[in-house]
């Protein structure tokens, strides 16, 4: 339903430029000016709506959904992702886990047919959540903001619901915005170096260790008591778990 699609931009500048460019057959025609930064403009977000609210967030450096098929990756189709956002709506609802998220891995060889529960990174370019007003970011960065988002769920809910069999293919720092506008290399390790310090000192239960590749972190291996049977969150299902 385009009709609930809404634009959320940061200036005016912004907000003139996807008015022109974005075709009305494509969203409900309603563009919002929240904050500047990332971290600012998701807790906007999520002040916004009210509570209770079914929200999914999608970047617009996102290219492709893409799945897990034997040994590669396709492109979800879009029956799939309708029953994507209605099938994980009606989990959420079941388990009372109250956000998904898919895999931050897009190497089919490293991606698993399974939905996890335990702790880990729900990437912040692609996931949704029962919105809850009180959950906004505490840590003022905006390096890694999904991964405080990820412990502050799992602390609350016990679990995350994580689709490892499910990606996306990124134009992050490729496009004119987002963090990397912001810094430039050497500033945002700066900024994930300083960042890792307050997770670990907000969090010790959970956070963190530290790798010199990838995202360079890790959260600690923590499992969650709810289990989810194993469904295809791409048909359409009466959930009951």
């Amino acid at each position: 339903d385009i009709n609930k699609i809404i634009l959320f931009v940061a200036v005016k500048k912004e907000f003139e430029l996807y008015k022109k460019e974005i075709p009305l057959h494509l969203y409900s025609g309603k563009i919002v000016i929240g904050k500047k930064g990332i971290l600012n403009q998701r807790n906007f977000i999520i002040k916004y709506f009210p509570n209770n609210n079914y929200i999914i967030s999608i970047d617009d450096d996102i290219q492709d959904i893409l799945v897990k098929h034997d040994k590669k990756l396709i492109s979800i189709k879009s029956k799939e992702l309708h029953n994507l956002f209605e099938n994980s709506y009606n989990l959420m609802i079941e388990t009372k886990i109250n956000i998904w998220g898919i895999n931050m891995v897009s190497n089919p060889f490293m991606m698993q047919n399974k939905i996890n529960t335990n702790l880990g990174i729900i990437p912040a370019g692609f996931y949704g959540w029962i919105n809850n007003r009180s959950m906004i970011n505490k840590i003022k960065n905006d390096s890694r903001e999904d991964v405080e988002r990820s412990i502050m769920y799992f602390n609350k809910d016990n679990a995350i619901i994580r689709y490892m069999n499910i990606t996306f293919k990124t134009l992050m720092k490729k496009t004119e915005g987002g963090i990397q506008s912001l810094y430039d290399s050497n500033q945002r390790i700066q900024m994930e170096d300083l960042y890792t310090k307050e997770l670990k000192k907000k969090y010790p239960q959970y956070c963190c260790q530290e790798k010199n590749s990838g995202i360079r972190i890790s959260l600690y291996r923590k499992k969650s008591n709810k289990k989810i049977n194993q469904l295809n969150i791409l048909k359409k299902q009466s959930i009951k778990n």
